[in-house]
């Protein structure tokens, strides 16, 4: 007989009955229900900030903190040079001052601009005129030394970029038995650790029952007061749990067991319902909505202006009506960006690469989210073949993250007022294995052969048909309409030795991504920024 072996399943998906927990649980509000308002700095806001969030318009963005690492280098050093104009900072090692200059470039009325805001301000307000670099001026914007300063060694970023080393807080939230080795939130901390030491904490969550629940809120009730009294520039929240495979609702614990020292059967809770009015109320008799339960006593005061990253299966996303739950439930809890995976077994693992280039561009380099998406599914390939990519964003929610250094160049904090809810549906295709973000099979229905199939039309066409090279069973995949075809490259590698033209080498195929856009209309955005207040037990 053939030899077998029992593994652990790692997808994150399968039944799971609907649970209703009985009794009464409350959600705690913070400060006896009085939402305090604070400015994402540490300070005040700078003068007409506010009403730039409010309007958009040009004014006085100035930082009020800065990097500790060189823009250049990526180094610290004892003495370094803080840009006037944004976050960023050079050391002492990397630009050649005169050390009779040393003195006057340290008062207080010169400024410092960094080599990436001087080539922004030439592009821009010197209409494309190259001038040398300065880098220290005086209030009217005149060189303030008489010759250029030398910039020693090369920059590896770009002029938007900056090495950030604002306080990074990463929750973790692990439904009880899964595998946490490997876990994506583990990863985002160790790549951040040579720039910043996130905050890294790990809930694991088991609601299943009413005593269990009750032992959850405690515990987040005593996590919410020991993270209140600090302040994060950007929060990671990542659920790590099991989606039903029917209804797509999430897995929250599981029943008491009769026999000692095993787990009782799985029980799923819907996504929170925003048309029920038992999620306005402090107090509700019952609950089977899942981001109330796990997300309660002050833990669901940081959602907001997070990013959420929903490593489950696809079948949440399959399933419209859990969907749209799901959306609804990220608006309301001011959620800024969440991520979510539509493969139907859905392998966390999968993401590493995916994460890892979210980590250098988003959480090190200061760029948006939606500003550098093609740079993190360049590097996704593999994640495309396993799964598709969901990028839900709330364009005018509670913001967390200080301005991008193309903010502080503009002078205005970017807000999108023309949608309130941008829903991006990102599928990789490849034009031999994954058809308009289908797979091929790898085996023929009729005939059951192995990899049998042969392109019968002009490959990448509206219509691409395969035909079994053995029954001539045949297979149409249709691109999906109202789609947009990005990162595109047809597989031309190399130079033929005899004519030179460029023809395929290896293994090269066309493929590049899908995108699907769908936008909600947008309301007036509001300027707020709640703090991260404690709970009342």
């Amino acid at each position: 007989m053939a030899h077998t072996r029992w593994t652990k399943i790692k997808s994150t998906g399968g039944p799971a009955k609907c649970g209703v927990l009985p009794g009464s649980l409350r959600r705690v509000p913070i400060h006896n229900g009085k939402v305090l308002i604070k400015s994402v700095y540490p300070n005040t806001l700078p003068s007409g900030l506010s009403k730039m969030i409010m309007s958009g318009i040009k004014g006085p963005l100035k930082p009020q903190r800065w990097n500790i690492w060189c823009l250049l280098c990526r180094n610290g050093a004892p003495q370094m040079y803080k840009c006037s104009f944004c976050p960023c900072t050079i050391c002492k090692r990397c630009l050649a001052i005169p050390e009779e200059s040393q003195e006057y470039i340290d008062s207080d009325d010169i400024l410092f601009r960094c080599p990436g805001c001087h080539e922004v301000h030439d592009k821009r307000d010197r209409k494309g005129i190259i001038t040398p670099y300065s880098g220290f001026e005086d209030a009217e914007g005149k060189p303030a030394l008489a010759r250029p300063v030398t910039i020693h060694g090369h920059i590896e970023l770009t002029s938007r970029s900056e090495v950030c080393t604002m306080p990074v807080l990463i929750l973790n939230f692990i439904l009880d038995g899964v595998d946490v080795l490997g876990s994506p939130a583990c990863i985002m901390r160790d790549a951040l650790h040579p720039y910043v030491a996130a905050d890294y904490h790990e809930i694991i969550f088991d609601v299943g029952t009413v005593s269990k629940a009750k032992n959850h809120a405690k515990l987040m009730t005593k996590l919410a007061n020991e993270l209140g009294s600090c302040w994060y520039d950007r929060v990671e929240v990542f659920v790590h749990s099991h989606s039903e495979t029917m209804r797509g609702d999430l897995w929250g614990g599981f029943e008491n067991s009769k026999n000692k020292g095993e787990r009782g059967e799985p029980v799923a809770y819907a996504i929170n319902d925003m048309s029920q009015p038992s999620f306005l109320f402090i107090d509700f008799t019952h609950s089977s909505q899942f981001f109330a339960l796990v997300f309660v006593n002050g833990m669901e005061n940081f959602l907001q202006g997070s990013m959420l990253w929903m490593l489950v299966c696809g079948h949440m996303v399959r399933e419209v009506d859990t969907f749209d739950n799901f959306k609804a439930c990220t608006k309301s809890y001011e959620v800024q960006h969440a991520f979510v995976f539509g493969a139907e077994r859905f392998h966390a693992c999968l993401i590493t690469v995916f994460n890892i280039a979210y980590v250098s561009h988003v959480l090190v380099e200061g760029f948006k989210v939606q500003d550098t998406m093609q740079d993190l599914l360049v590097a996704s390939f593999q994640l495309g073949m396993h799964s598709s990519i969901i990028h839900v964003h709330i364009t005018n929610a509670f913001r967390h993250c200080p301005p991008t250094v193309s903010e502080y160049n503009k002078g205005a904090l970017y807000v999108d007022e023309k949608a309130s809810m941008i829903t991006l549906t990102y599928t990789y295709f490849d034009e031999n294995q994954h058809l308009w973000g289908n797979p091929l099979p790898y085996q023929c229905s009729d005939c059951n052969c192995v990899r049998p199939w042969n392109c019968s039309t002009r490959s990448m066409s509206d219509n691409v048909k395969f035909s079994c090279k053995n029954c001539g069973f045949i297979l149409t995949y249709t691109k999906p309409d109202q789609t947009k075809i990005i990162l595109f490259t047809d597989g031309y590698q190399g130079t033929s030795n005899a004519s030179g033209k460029l023809m395929k080498k290896g293994r090269s195929t066309s493929c590049g991504w899908l995108v699907l856009v769908a936008n909600e209309p947008g309301v007036p955005a509001v300027a707020q920024s709640r703090t991260h207040a404690a709970a009342n037990p």
